[in-house]
């Protein structure tokens, strides 16, 4: 009986553990406020293994290129993909940086070597200092053996800095948007800075969820940037008390065929 009895609790304890690593515990939704929690779905659709490729006979070898829309698309992990930024939007609320000086949201430093930047994607958060001056803030690291110019453009701003060997510098930006990164002296170095106000922004991997709470009810658009994979986008409602729960698929698979 002992045995049995002590089989039991081992058996029991196994089911709990393996429970509460699988499944995330989330707050339930409270009063008026309402949530969003996005799920992310990093592999190929069922049936489908991955990226069509096709082979590429050269002079003295052949290689097997993607026939989906972008060269880079081919090298996607589906299993795992890193650096996914979700963006969560309120309709007709105009973004506004709210007053945080203290956030730690973001993704730190930006590392740059011979091999390009530490992410392929980054994120930060504009805020409102006391003297009353908005900027979101980014910090650069430069591993090379050599000074490198960093530069990044979005629709409305910029920013460019030259940075020494070991060195880093922080710079300020002042404005919402998406920038691309990129460096004088390294072509292959490239990635993206998200810079958000108020919205509701989330960073992590495809394997993990990303979720939203203390949302206001009202209507709201969930967007997904996967890097190197066409962003995602849903419109929703939120209610007072209630958690909506979408699923967003990374994939190449719906991209459009393009002619030979």
């Amino acid at each position: 009986m002992k045995r049995i009895a002590k089989c039991a609790v081992v058996s029991l304890l196994a089911v709990l553990v393996g429970a509460c690593s699988s499944t995330p515990s989330y707050p339930q939704p409270q009063g008026t406020e309402g949530q969003i929690l996005v799920q992310l779905r990093g592999e190929a659709k069922e049936g489908v293994s991955g990226p069509k490729k096709r082979e590429v006979r050269g002079e003295y070898s052949v290689t097997r290129e993607s026939v989906e829309k972008g060269a880079n698309f081919e090298r996607v992990d589906y299993d795992e993909i890193e650096d996914v930024v979700v963006v969560v939007r309120r309709n007709g609320v105009e973004p506004s940086p709210p007053f945080n000086l203290n956030r730690k949201d973001d993704t730190g430093t930006l590392e740059l070597d011979e091999d390009g930047f530490s992410r392929q994607q980054a994120l930060s958060w504009l805020v409102t200092d006391k003297a009353g001056k908005t900027y979101a803030s980014q910090t650069l690291k430069n591993g090379t053996e050599a000074a490198v110019t960093v530069f990044a453009f979005s629709d409305d701003d910029g920013f460019e800095v030259t940075i020494q060997p070991g060195k880093q510098a922080t710079i300020e930006i002042g404005s919402a948007g998406i920038f691309e990164v990129f460096c004088d002296e390294i072509e292959s170095a490239h990635c993206f800075l998200y810079v958000t106000g108020s919205d509701d922004a989330w960073i992590g991997s495809s394997d993990d969820s990303a979720f939203f709470n203390d949302l206001a009810p009202g209507d709201y658009t969930v967007t997904v940037y996967p890097p190197r994979l066409p962003e995602w986008s849903k419109r929703l409602t939120v209610a007072p008390g209630k958690r909506e729960t979408v699923t967003a698929e990374l994939t190449v698979n719906k991209l459009p065929k393009v002619s030979k």
